[in-house]
């Protein structure tokens, strides 16, 4: 490995090009502001909710929300903290992959080949946590390319190694799953009771948060993954569309799993402790996203795999074991296949490196184009016309997001309601999608009914509306007594199962922190004994 003085200035010169590149291509999507209305409840004093009449964590990412939460105290605006924190973070993780690289030719060619990923571009900025997950994945990289050859006791590499896993996850929960085999190398690693504190210890984050959601939610994971998970896809046809995820990727950009597939390849041919622990991270990433059906964003769940792989593919270390064959010049070469990567990527015409000025005409704030036959979208494409940073710099005019509007309307009737203004909560169904930019700018004042249910423990838990529907917005049927008995605070169900249900989640959401009703409750659900429809 090239001494940091040697690869600072092309890798400052390289990285300050790829920023360059992410903020020609910044955005902020719909999914982001809902980080930012529980962001934005904190600092009002309601707390880190999403409705603030009830405690759910509607929010996938408690990492990127502590990270948020300064940046928005400080810079007042969430589109302009999300990407600054995004571009700082996305800075951090190129300047560690180059001071990872066995030269600073592989450090040039890394960063040629993330300018030219599509995922990873889209997803520097966005407002999402993929950033974080990129500084962490790099950071892990190093740690694990410094670890001693011989045992001795690296209790502090240990713990550090640990700390990273347990951030990746908390982060975003799935993180676990590509942390998943360092975790258990690590593990393999205690040789002495210091050691293992050491592991235990760098997890303290993840489990103080996981304890934490427990006594302050009632359950340990997010309300999204009861939403999303439970969907009423057979199983077989979930395992079709994430095929159809990762086909949809190849599409629209190739450079991203054709990262993974040469990192896979050459761990195979030329394996080393890091090719081997992050190869076999993403393999096991990939399978989970394959399992639950992909996503509704094009190549979100793919990023973090992308830079692992990447990490993977330029870093040299000594092979753990005796190479099995003689792999090929194009394995042995590492520029040849960066090169090759890098050229598959300039050749997409969906480079993001191009970013052609189509916006610069756009009369409406979305693309629907941008949309496939399988529901799977190109988000950045689809808001970029009312969300984008260039349009909004570069453009006299940029198109109105409808779903901004819908959101200041109900504030406007919100703050219409007479009576004091602490005691005024509005309550409404905004439709299909309401949990975004119409959640956000609707305010505190307004209760909105996400018929999605990623901001409704209750609703989560009833059945999807009808079977098959797009994967990430599986909508639930809101029934009659609900709206009702959140507006009188009283419960009218015919049903006894749902009464109780109803019941279980007001008294966990809205009860007193530490009931005796209220603990029980949350024992019962977490223990699947409060029967469903």
């Amino acid at each position: 490995m090239e001494s940091w003085g040697k690869l600072r200035f092309g890798a400052a010169g390289a990285t300050a090009l790829v920023v360059c590149i992410c903020l020609w291509n910044a955005w902020i999507c719909d999914d982001a502001f809902v980080t930012f209305r529980v962001a934005d409840n904190v600092l009002n004093g309601f707390g880190p909710r999403w409705n603030v009449d009830e405690r759910v964590q509607a929010y996938s990412n408690p990492l990127w929300l502590l990270l948020f939460l300064p940046a928005y105290a400080v810079v007042g605006s969430p589109y302009a903290a999300a990407i600054i924190l995004a571009v700082l973070c996305t800075t951090a993780a190129l300047l560690l992959l180059a001071r990872g690289a066995s030269s600073s030719q592989l450090a040039t060619l890394g960063m040629a080949v993330c300018m030219t990923s599509k995922a990873f571009i889209d997803y520097s900025t966005s407002g999402l946590e993929n950033p974080v997950s990129y500084a962490l994945l790099a950071a892990l990289a190093g740690c694990i390319g410094s670890y001693p050859a011989s045992d001795g006791r690296p209790h502090l590499l240990l713990f550090v190694i640990a700390l990273i896993c347990g951030l990746l996850a908390l982060n975003r929960l799935d993180g676990v799953i590509l942390a998943l085999p360092t975790l258990l190398w690590a593990a393999s690693r205690v040789r002495s009771v210091s050691s293992a504190i050491a592991i235990t210890s760098g997890l303290i984050p993840l489990i103080a948060w996981l304890v934490f959601g427990t006594v302050y939610y009632g359950f340990p994971f997010p309300n999204t993954a009861y939403a999303k998970l439970d969907n009423g896809w057979p199983s077989i046809d979930l395992f079709q569309q994430g095929l159809r995820y990762l086909f949809d990727s190849l599409t629209r950009d190739p450079v991203t799993l054709s990262t993974v597939a040469f990192a896979t390849w050459t761990a195979f041919l030329k394996p080393s402790l890091l090719r081997v622990l992050f190869v076999a991270g993403v393999a096991l990433h990939l399978v989970y996203v394959v399992k639950i059906g992909g996503d509704f964003m094009s190549g979100r769940f793919l990023t973090a795999p992308f830079f692992a792989s990447l990490l993977a593919l330029i870093a040299e270390q000594q092979s753990p074991a005796p190479q099995r064959i003689v792999a090929p010049s194009l394995a042995r070469d590492g520029r040849t296949i960066l090169l090759g990567l890098f050229v598959l990527g300039v050749i997409n015409p969906s480079n993001p490196v191009i970013n052609q000025p189509w916006w610069r005409s756009a009369q409406t704030p979305f693309d629907f184009s941008a949309i496939g036959s399988a529901g799977i979208c190109d988000e950045r494409a689809f808001y970029y016309p009312s969300c984008g940073l260039a349009p909004l710099l570069f453009c006299s005019s940029v198109p109105k997001n409808p779903l901004i509007q819908r959101g200041e309307d109900l504030r406007a009737q919100a703050q219409s309601k007479p009576g004091p203004q602490d005691d005024r909560i509005a309550r409404a169904y905004c439709g299909e999608v309401c949990i975004g930019y119409a959640g956000f700018y609707a305010g505190p004042q307004v209760h909105v009914f996400d018929p999605m249910a990623l901001s409704d423990a209750f609703l989560a838990r009833l059945p999807p509306k009808a079977p098959r529907q797009r994967i990430g917005h599986i909508e639930r049927m809101i029934p009659a007594e609900y709206i009702h008995a959140r507006i009188t605070n009283r419960n009218q169900f015919t049903d006894r199962n749902t009464a109780r249900l109803y019941d279980d989640i007001m008294v966990i959401t809205t009860g007193r922190l530490f009931s005796a009703d209220r603990w029980r409750a949350i024992v019962r659900l977490n223990r699947g004994e409060t029967e469903r429809f």
